[in-house]
């Protein structure tokens, strides 16, 4: 996957992220912890985990949002929500009991959150209020 933005590193949440709306930064930012995490340890299945489980309930929280001020791009957003989603969970098991992520699994979610925060999410600034 191509990066249209700068991945930073260390892979920390910075104000370029902001979208404006403390819950769903302060989401963002513990995204960003998980896969700061899993840049760390990739044989720490438990955290990636932890990081599906977290992100559904992030995609979901940001969801249930844009249904409560019917916001325009909600359809093609879930989409793609529900395909990176996906993708982690085929990779969570391909990867199985034993295995480990690879750096490469560990950037292409990097790279996507990145993506998806600054060229999706920044277009629903000002309008979850």
């Amino acid at each position: 996957m191509s990066s249209k933005f700068l991945v930073p590193n260390p892979f920390v949440w910075n104000e370029s992220f902001s979208v404006h709306d403390d819950e769903m930064d302060m989401q963002h930012r513990q995204i960003f912890e998980y896969l700061q995490g899993l840049t760390e340890k990739p044989s720490d299945l438990a955290l990636l985990d932890k990081l599906l489980d977290f992100v559904r309930y992030h995609f979901k929280s940001e969801e249930d949002r844009f249904r409560m001020v019917d916001f325009d791009d909600q359809g093609p957003h879930k989409q793609t929500h529900d395909r990176f989603t996906l993708q982690v969970q085929d990779l969570r098991s391909t990867i199985g009991s034993k295995g480990k992520l690879t750096q490469d699994n560990v950037m292409m979610m990097k790279k996507w959150l990145v993506n998806h925060i600054k060229g999706s999410d920044t277009k629903y600034v000002g309008k979850l209020d």
